[in-house]
């Protein structure tokens, strides 16, 4: 549920995004819409919502939740980036997608190490042993051309046993940065946690609080556990 609520709020407003720090509570969604039916399926708790009109339904909406927000510091994608770095670093882990030479698209992620922005994408291209190119179409445009797989960023992420934060990119054109942020993600499950993880980035990018987007959920789960809601829910 929460990988689900992290990819649709990835599209949310960038105006709004670059103005402030949003908080998302995950945990009061049962609040928010009240189910028709809760349901106890092997210590997974289900809650129905019973549909019979596609148009006046009341079920939960990740995109109408009710959300807070604190003001932020506007901050260009190399701020952001170094203070991401700086801040979470030197180790984390790189996630692109591959292009291959048929048009096939492949995902992985990747370990890196890395100091600043501008060793970024040596660092995500060595692990890979394949260029990285900005965006889908330069890299199917090289792809193609070299017949060779090629790849691009989708995003960064720091790990760890409290906290989740993700740093995402749009892809950039020729003559931006080439790497262009299009939104940094916190995810805990204690709201202090995303103050603490906040403060850091706000220190290393010199005082300034980021815009941000903070959920709050009620667990993490690990890859058996999402598969065994996944079974229940089906």
């Amino acid at each position: 549920m929460t990988r689900v609520a992290l990819l649709l709020l990835v599209a949310l407003s960038a105006t709004a995004y670059a103005q402030s720090v949003v908080v998302l509570n995950f945990t009061a969604i049962v609040d928010v819409a009240k189910p028709d039916f809760v349901m106890d399926v092997n210590g997974c708790s289900v809650y129905v919502y019973v549909v019979r009109n596609i148009e006046t339904a009341k079920t939960p909406s990740f995109l109408t939740m009710p959300e807070t927000s604190m003001p932020a510091s506007p901050m260009d994608s190399e701020e952001i980036l170094d203070a991401f770095i700086k801040a979470l670093g030197p180790r984390l882990t790189a996630y692109v997608t591959i292009v291959e030479p048929s048009g096939a698209l492949n995902y992985r992620e990747v370990e890196i190490s890395v100091r600043n922005s501008t060793e970024l994408r040596r660092a995500i291209e060595e692990a890979l042993g394949a260029s990285l190119v900005r965006n889908l179409d330069e890299a199917r445009s090289a792809a193609i051309r070299t017949q060779r797989a090629t790849a691009y960023p989708e995003y960064l992420a720091k790990k760890m046993e409290d906290a989740h934060v993700y740093l995402f990119f749009l892809g950039s054109r020729n003559g931006s940065s080439f790497f262009r942020v299009s939104k940094l993600v916190i995810e805990v499950t204690q709201w202090e946690k995303a103050l603490e993880v906040l403060s850091r980035i706000g220190e290393a990018a010199g005082g300034r609080t980021p815009p941000a987007y903070i959920y709050i959920t009620p667990y993490w789960a690990d890859k058996e556990e999402i598969r065994r809601l996944d079974n229940v829910a089906k």
